[in-house]
């Protein structure tokens, strides 16, 4: 995502920030009332039912999932993510204490097991102590949400890990972590780095995420799309910390006469995808990850920060990354990405990418082939030796019209 969409998408946000005010003011006093009364004191001497799911409508369990839903859903999951309840369980029918194992042998022993660690969590959270906020027993989105709940301007107030997948690859950030705390993280660095944003409240600030980029389609969701509507779905991209890259080194080929034909239709051409960019988005930021992960290897030249995705900033630099090789100097870094196997290239560079590619020397081509998949395939060409090569096929694509009128 270029400064530029991500201006546009802010911009279209604050016609309807001051919407969710009072709505926040509502929520935040909810959030109040349950944070002055369930204090560090109270949990110290709060009993299995003044806790648990199934019984009392007013425990803690209850109070955080469904009085203070809006604040973050953590619905969709059993309550066996609150370590201890009270009910049935799959087959089993009898309303009974049930509990998870890794806080005990019993029902009393795992639930104060678990008041212990709720504690823990809280202390832990002021301090923004990651790694223990980690290890942690508590399961991840019930830690979430009492997170958030009594630290709303230091927690995000989103849980599911799949919501913060599909929120980090919209932004376009780097993540090497699968822990939701992590992934919450480095989503509340980019907000706080933002100029703009920074001022926004939390609450306002997950607003905008769901109204920019929607929550993600499900399976059940995108079956229920008509047929004839399927194809013009987003699509969803896996983690990126869950991303293999490899690199390749192909080599070019004559074209037959059916390739070249296949060619001048467009039948290689994705640009006409609405899924293009989101394509495109992914294999700079694998190319940026990869180039950041490279130049860690060269000891002493603390390049890694100096690596710079000029596209976010600059369309008209005819590159999208500067980076650097293992001797301190720059190379220039144009991606092109496609879901395509490597046995097919097809790509469009533009008059401004064709020229600088001839004036920069260390200007290179990086094509990502199958960037939507989990085992993308990286080839890495100086962009003169592709240019150049005869076994390559190159027709003119776009012409621009000027004229003066009167």
């Amino acid at each position: 995502m270029t400064n530029n969409e991500l201006n546009e998408l802010k911009a279209d946000f604050e016609l309807l920030r001051l919407d969710y005010k009072d709505e926040f003011k509502k929520l935040n006093y909810l959030r109040s009332n349950f944070v002055n009364y369930f204090t560090i004191k109270k949990l110290n001497e709060l009993s299995i039912d003044e806790y648990i799911a199934g019984k009392r409508q007013q425990t803690f369990c209850n109070r955080i999932e469904n009085e203070l839903n809006d604040w973050g859903n953590i619905h969709g999951s059993t309550s066996i993510k609150f370590g201890v309840f009270f009910g049935k369980k799959g087959k089993d029918k009898s309303q009974i204490y049930r509990f998870a194992s890794r806080f005990g042998t019993t029902s009393e022993e795992a639930f104060l097991n678990i008041r212990s660690s709720i504690i823990e969590l809280i202390n832990y959270g002021f301090k923004e102590d990651y790694d223990k906020i980690k290890q942690n027993l508590i399961s991840p989105m019930f830690k979430g949400k009492i997170l958030s709940i009594y630290y709303p301007e230091k927690y995000l107030n989103i849980f599911a890990s799949s919501h913060l997948d599909h929120f980090i690859t919209k932004l376009g950030l780097i993540n090497t972590s699968k822990s939701e705390i992590d992934k919450q993280k480095i989503i509340i660095d980019f907000k706080n780095n933002d100029k703009l944003m920074q001022k926004w409240t939390i609450y306002e600030f997950s607003k905008f995420l769901y109204k920019s980029f929607n929550k993600p389609a499900d399976k059940k969701t995108s079956n229920s799309i008509p047929d004839e509507l399927k194809k013009y779905l987003s699509i969803n991209l896996p983690p990126i910390e869950e991303i293999e890259c490899e690199f390749i080194n192909p080599n070019i080929i004559t074209f037959g006469e059916k390739q070249t034909h296949d060619i001048m239709t467009g039948k290689y051409n994705e640009r006409n995808s609405k899924n293009a960019k989101i394509i495109g988005d992914r294999g700079e930021l694998l190319i940026l990850k990869s180039e950041r992960e490279k130049v860690k290897k060269y000891k002493n030249l603390n390049l890694e920060n100096k690596i710079q995705q000029i596209s976010k900033s600059d369309d008209y630099a005819g590159y999208d990354i500067l980076s650097f090789d293992e001797n301190g100097n720059e190379i220039y870094i144009e991606v092109k990405s496609t879901k395509s196997k490597s046995q097919n290239l097809s790509f469009i560079i533009t008059s401004n990418e064709f020229e600088k590619s001839k004036v920069l020397q260390n200007y290179y081509l990086y094509i990502v082939f199958e960037a939507h998949s989990r085992k993308p395939k990286i080839w890495k060409i100086k962009a003169v030796d592709l240019l150049n090569d005869d076994k390559i096929y190159i027709e003119p694509s776009q012409y621009r019209i000027t004229a003066k009128l009167e």
